[in-house]
């Protein structure tokens, strides 16, 4: 999530989803070179694993979606997009009728592979992922993300809540709207409370 624009009367702000393009791109990379590989040979089991990784390529980059927030003060109005290669979706809001801006913070469990041990086995062990996201709240409890959902690096081993980044953009949109901002903690760090199920997701 970035301010692409602002004044005294406008914000603009812009959040695109750049991970499923990346890993869509790899995918595709991937099954063009296992297709050119299985042109040269008769694998037919080549030619299946091409076609799964140039699928899961393709669905991943279509996917992807960005975010787009307009606000207006002169027109009392925020437009919120949502914009896919195919589709997307387009609402428009009155700044009075926003309540908060907020980020939430909130663990995700994440399973990671441990190297092989003497034995030759690996072992999966589950581990705790905090993950980040900045909205903003209108009265009637409708949240606006901000922000695609993005992990912040730290585990459970290493307790930092939030990224500096995602609270200092969320605080200015707060200022800008002239709207409350908080930031919401998981429980498991101790300094704040845990997120109720506000309103619905746009």
């Amino acid at each position: 999530m970035k301010i692409i624009h602002q004044n005294s009367e406008e914000m603009q702000l812009k959040d695109g989803n750049t991970k499923s393009v990346v890993f869509g791109g790899i995918f595709i990379i991937i099954a063009l070179a296992t297709g050119f590989s299985a042109m040269f040979g008769s694998a037919v089991s080549s030619i299946w694993v091409s076609l799964l990784f140039l699928l899961a390529g393709a669905l991943s980059v279509f996917a992807s979606s960005s975010i787009f927030v307009s606000i207006s003060k002169s027109n009392n109005q925020i437009t919120y997009q949502k914009k896919r290669l195919i589709g997307g979706s387009a609402t428009t809001h009155a700044i009075s009728d926003v309540f908060r801006v907020e980020t939430v913070s909130s663990w995700r469990e994440v399973t990671r592979s441990a190297p092989q041990g003497r034995n030759g086995f690996s072992v999966s062990t589950p581990n705790q992922q905090l993950v980040v996201q900045s909205f903003i709240v209108m009265k009637d409890g409708t949240q606006l993300p901000l922000s695609h959902q993005g992990g912040s690096g730290f585990t459970m081993y290493s307790v930092v809540v939030g990224t500096g980044k995602d609270v200092a953009i969320a605080s200015t949109v707060a200022t800008f709207l002239g709207v409350p901002f908080q930031e919401i903690t998981p429980p498991s760090a101790g300094t704040g409370i845990n997120r109720g199920g506000i309103g619905t997701q746009i």
